[in-house]
């Protein structure tokens, strides 16, 4: 399954999810992630960009979270394994694991926001399953915010 990425909001506060279709071309979008009460936020970051590694059919039931802040740039930093790898039980969620977190280093964000508009940093994990509704691979990740720096 190659590239193309649709993005769906779903109802879970700060959730999305990537599906990949047979096209090589990546779709870009804007996603906005839900306003969540956070400590000295006012608004959450909203995703402006992202790649994803490419997903195949025998990565579904995969599970990894990660854990990352997105400083008052909008960039990722410090992206890991909320878990260490080397305790993540199957290879195959290892590299994964490892794909993502390649991945996530290179997103951008419009930063949070403080009460007054100012940019802040905020610490948040991600959870991340790979489900196959209806034979589409579709990755399903969601914002935790942590606190805000």
């Amino acid at each position: 399954m190659n590239t193309k990425i649709i993005t769906l909001i779903s109802v879970i506060a700060a959730s999305f999810s990537f599906a990949y279709a047979d096209d090589p071309a990546q779709k870009e979008s804007t996603v906005e992630l839900p306003t969540i009460t956070v400590e000295g936020i006012a608004s959450m970051p909203t995703l402006t960009k992202r790649t994803l590694p490419k997903i195949s059919s025998d990565l579904v039931g995969s599970q990894i979270t990660l854990k990352f802040t997105i400083n008052e740039k909008g960039r990722p930093s410090g992206v890991d394994s909320a878990k260490p790898l080397h305790s993540i039980q199957y290879p195959r969620d290892r590299d994964f694991a490892v794909e993502m977190i390649n991945s996530v280093k290179h997103w951008k964000f419009e930063p949070a926001r403080g009460s007054e508009g100012q940019s802040k940093a905020v610490k948040v994990l991600m959870p991340i399953e790979v489900v196959d509704p209806d034979n589409t691979t579709v990755v399903l990740a969601s914002f935790k915010p942590l606190a805000a720096n």
